[in-house]
This record gives structure tokens, C-alpha cells and sequence, in this order.
């Protein structure tokens, strides 16, 4: 038995098979989606990680009851918030939404996460209840004056 060499025939066979396969073409890569606050995602990842770490060296005080769910701003110190509403507020912040009166301490309404002192909310209950009727009233007056028409 001789070693014998490949017959030329196969050799162009497999050729094709071990060309080099093309590159694929190049993606294009979409721009950077800017977050709600305007900065792109790297910015605003880098100011988080800054504040996370700064809220890791300096931890709130015993003082600290929250974020006023108003301004947003913490609410630190005895006597400097409220609770109202399963919700914290500065003691300025904690007011009607119509008058601004401060309410702690002062009998209020909620609606709608919105708080009334009473006499604003009285006066909105009864201006609504008198647009309900007069709405109603309306109503009624358009049915008869409709009914009366075509008896005419």
C-alpha cells in the first residue's frame, strides 16, 4: 500500500466549502434614548449612583420621617411634619387645596388624595350638589318642553 494523494477532481469540489464566509454588514446603532429628566441613560445612571452613595455615607437622622408628599422635599424634625392621608407632609405643605389654610390639627376632608379644609369642602358639596340639580332640572325641563311641542 502506497500513499496516494487526493485525485485533482475532488479538489475544486471542496473549494467552495472553505471560502472565507463575508463579514455581516454593519448595524447601525440607534442613538441614545434621552431619559425623563433630559439626560442620556449614562448621566442619569452616574447621578443615581452618586446619590445612592451619598445616601450610604450619610444615613437619615432619627429625625427623618420621609418625603412631603407635596413638595418632595424630607421632612426632618420634631415637629416639622404631619401625617395625613397614609401620606407625610412639612406642617406648611398639609393645606386646603382651595384656601391653603393649614389643616393640622383641624378637622379635613380627602378627596380624590386632595384635602378640604371644612367650610371649602361644604361649599364645593353644595355648589356640586346645586349643578347636580340644576343639571337634573334641566333635563326635566327639556323632556316637558319636548312632550308640550309635539302636542302643539
Amino acid at each position: 500500500n502506497v500513499y496516494q494523494t487526493p485525485a485533482p477532481a475532488l479538489a475544486p469540489a471542496l473549494a467552495p466549502a472553505l471560502a472565507p464566509v463575508p463579514p455581516p454588514a454593519p448595524v447601525p446603532i440607534p442613538a441614545p434614548v434621552l431619559s425623563g429628566t433630559g439626560a442620556r441613560p449614562e448621566d442619569e445612571l452616574d447621578r443615581l449612583t452618586k446619590r445612592m452613595l451619598y445616601d450610604m455615607e450619610n444615613p437619615p437622622s432619627d429625625d427623618y420621617f420621609g418625603c412631603c408628599s407635596r413638595c418632595g422635599e424630607s421632612v426632618v424634625g420634631e415637629g416639622a411634619g404631619c401625617t395625613a392621608m397614609d401620606q407625610v407632609f412639612h406642617v406648611d405643605c398639609f393645606t386646603c387645596v382651595t384656601c391653603s389654610h393649614k389643616l393640622r390639627g383641624q378637622p379635613f376632608y380627602a378627596v380624590e388624595k386632595k384635602s378640604f379644609c371644612e367650610p371649602c369642602y361644604i361649599v364645593s358639596t353644595v355648589t356640586n350638589y346645586q349643578n347636580t340639580q340644576k343639571a337634573k332640572l334641566s333635563q326635566q325641563l327639556y323632556k316637558e318642553i319636548k312632550t308640550h311641542s309635539s302636542v302643539i
